[in-house]
């Protein structure tokens, strides 16, 4: 059952992040897949990503996925790129902006 749970609930959160992004900001959910990635968060304005990000949800995000990320993300242009994690304090970007649950509020 942890393990279900484990692999389900990063995918619940990247929905609940998107829902959430997208109301707030009066912004269209979209989709940018390719072969080599998904982006978990495309949030348009008049069918341009107006917010893109990346959902890392687990007990450790290390510098690894933050590079991931910011490599992924600087393919594409938009107002506001982030990376979503559980804890902010514990994470640095150098291009991203971080953010957690405090600033969905």
């Amino acid at each position: 059952m942890e393990r279900i749970v484990g692999d389900v609930m990063p995918h619940i959160i990247e929905d609940v992040v998107r829902e959430h992004l997208a109301k707030k900001h009066g912004l269209t959910e979209g989709v940018i897949e390719t072969p080599d990635h998904d982006i978990d968060v495309c949030l348009l304005r008049f069918k341009k990503p107006a917010m893109i990000g990346e959902v890392q949800w687990k007990d450790e995000v290390k510098e690894s996925d933050v590079a991931k990320a910011e490599e992924v993300l600087s393919q594409y242009e938009a107002d506001r790129q982030f990376i979503f994690v559980p804890d902010k304090d514990e994470v640095t970007s150098d291009s991203l902006e971080v953010i957690d649950v405090s600033d969905l509020l």
